[in-house]
C-alpha cells in the first residue's frame, strides 16, 4: 500500500546558504510534489554550514495529516466515495494491529500507528460530516473509545483451569470455583431430595412442604455431603446391621495423638482399608524390599563358598558376585531419584545407596552367622565330651557293682 506513512530519513546536500531564495524554492516546489504523490515522506530542510539534512521529523512537527482529509483517506488505503464507516473502522484496525507498538510485530511503529490514528479520527468526522445519518449510539461510543489495540482482544476466551470460572488472580478464581462447586453440590442434594419426596408423597401439598423443607438443608462441604449420601446408601442396603461393636463406646482412635483431627483419621483408614497406598510409599516398599532381596541372595552366596581363606576359584566367583550386585544397585538408586520426585516433602527424601556399605554389612551377618556356626560346634563337643565321660563313669560304677555282687554271692557260697 502506497501511503504517507513517515520514516525517518537522512541524506546530506550540499547548496547554498540557508538565507538563498532559489534554495528555499526549491525545496518548497519538492514538498508540495512529495504531498501529492504520495510516493515518498515528507522532506524538510535544516543548514549547518554548506551542508543540509533531510528529517521528516521537522515537517511532521508543522504538518498536520488530519488537516488534508485526502491524504487521510489515503493512509487508511479507503475509497472517500463508497467507504462507510464500518469499512474504515476495519481499515484502522488493520493497520492498528501491523503498527501498534504492543503488537509485537516487525513493522511496530510509534510514529506510523500516530499516523493512522490521527487519519481515521479525521475520516471518521468527514463522514459524519457528510453523512448525518450515521451519527447516533454508534458513533458515540466510538467516539469515546480510545483507539488502542487493547480493546480489540477476544472477548470469549477463558482460562482453561477451574472450567472457565472467576476472574482475577488465580487464588481468587479459585476461591470462587469452590463455591460454585459447592453450590452445585447443594443443588444436586435438594434436587435428589426432592426426587425422593415427589416419589414418596401422593397429595401436591405435602410435596410442596417437603421441597421448602428440603430447601432448608444447606450441605457446607463436598465431603460431608457425600459421606452422608454413602451412610445413607449404606443403611438402605443393610450393612449397618450386626455391627461388631454394636451397643459399646467407639474405641478412642486418636489416643496415640490428641492434636489428630477424627475425620481426618477416618478418612485416610478408608483409604487403607481400601488398598489406597500413595505412589512414593508404595515405591519406597519395592525399593527396600528389592534391596532385601539382592543383600540376602548376596549373603547366601558367601555361605556357600565357605569359610575364610578362599581358593582361587571361589575368589574369582565372589569378585563377579560383587560385580553384579555393585550393579543391582546402580539400578535401584535410578529408583531411588524417582521416588524422591514424587514425595511430598523435602524430609522424606532417601540417599543414594552405597554399595561398599551394603556389602560390609552382609560381610559382618556372615561373621555373625560363623560364629554362631562356631558356636554351635563347641557346644556340640562338649555335650559330646560329656556324654562320653558320663558313659565312662557309668560303665565303672556298674563294673564295681558287679564285681561286689560276685563276690559276695562266690564267697557266701563257698562258706
Amino acid at each position: 500500500m502506497k501511503s504517507l506513512l513517515a520514516t525517518r530519513v537522512n541524506i546530506a546536500v550540499q547548496g547554498r546558504s540557508a538565507g538563498s531564495p532559489a534554495v528555499a524554492g526549491k525545496m518548497f516546489t519538492m514538498f508540495t510534489v512529495m504531498v501529492n504523490s504520495h510516493k515518498k515522506p515528507i522532506p524538510a530542510l535544516g543548514y549547518a554550514g554548506n551542508w543540509a539534512q533531510l528529517h521528516t521529523a521537522s515537517i511532521l512537527s508543522a504538518y498536520k495529516l488530519r488537516r488534508n482529509v485526502k491524504d487521510c483517506y489515503q493512509v487508511l488505503n479507503v475509497d472517500p466515495e463508497s467507504s462507510s464507516l464500518s469499512d474504515v473502522k476495519e481499515a484502522f484496525l488493520r493497520l492498528a494491529k501491523e503498527y501498534h507498538p504492543d503488537s509485537k510485530s516487525p513493522t511496530a511503529d510509534v510514529r506510523k500507528f500516530n499516523q493512522v490514528r490521527e487519519a481515521y479520527q479525521a475520516v471518521r468526522a468527514d463522514l459524519e460530516a457528510r453523512h448525518p445519518h450515521l451519527t447516533g449510539d454508534s458513533s458515540m461510543r466510538d467516539s469515546q473509545l480510545d483507539f488502542d489495540i487493547e480493546h480489540t482482544a477476544p472477548q470469549h476466551r477463558q482460562y482453561l483451569e477451574f472450567e472457565g470460572i472467576g476472574v482475577g488472580t488465580p487464588s481468587q478464581r479459585h476461591k470462587h470455583y469452590q463455591k460454585v462447586r459447592v453450590q452445585r453440590a447443594m443443588n444436586s442434594v435438594s434436587e435428589r431430595r426432592m426426587e425422593r419426596l415427589l416419589v414418596n408423597e401422593e397429595t401436591s401439598a405435602l410435596v410442596s412442604l417437603d421441597k421448602k423443607a428440603a430447601k432448608q438443608i444447606k450441605t457446607s462441604n463436598i465431603m460431608d455431603r457425600l459421606v452422608e449420601d454413602l451412610i445413607k446408601d449404606a443403611m438402605n442396603k443393610g450393612e449397618f446391621e450386626n455391627l461388631p461393636n454394636k451397643g459399646k463406646p467407639l474405641p478412642d482412635k486418636t489416643r496415640w495423638c490428641p492434636y489428630w483431627d477424627v475425620g481426618d483419621h477416618n478418612l485416610n483408614q478408608v483409604l487403607v482399608n481400601n488398598g489406597y497406598t500413595p505412589e512414593w510409599i508404595q515405591a519406597e516398599r519395592e525399593i527396600r524390599s528389592e534391596l532385601r532381596d539382592l543383600k540376602d541372595d548376596l549373603l547366601k552366596a558367601r555361605l556357600k563358598l565357605g569359610p575364610e581363606p578362599l581358593n582361587e576359584f571361589n575368589q574369582n566367583k565372589w569378585r563377579g558376585l560383587l560385580e553384579d550386585f555393585m550393579e543391582s544397585i546402580k539400578s535401584l538408586n535410578k529408583k531411588v531419584e524417582r521416588r524422591n520426585l514424587l514425595v511430598p516433602a523435602l524430609q522424606l527424601q532417601i540417599v543414594h545407596f552405597r554399595p561398599e556399605r551394603e556389602i560390609e554389612k552382609v560381610l559382618k551377618e556372615y561373621d555373625k552367622l560363623e560364629e554362631t556356626k562356631i558356636k554351635i560346634k563347641e557346644e556340640k563337643s562338649r555335650e559330646m565330651q560329656q556324654t562320653e565321660k558320663a558313659l565312662i563313669l557309668d560303665g565303672q560304677l556298674f563294673a564295681k557293682i558287679g564285681d561286689k555282687i560276685f563276690q559276695r554271692f562266690f564267697f557266701n557260697h563257698r562258706e
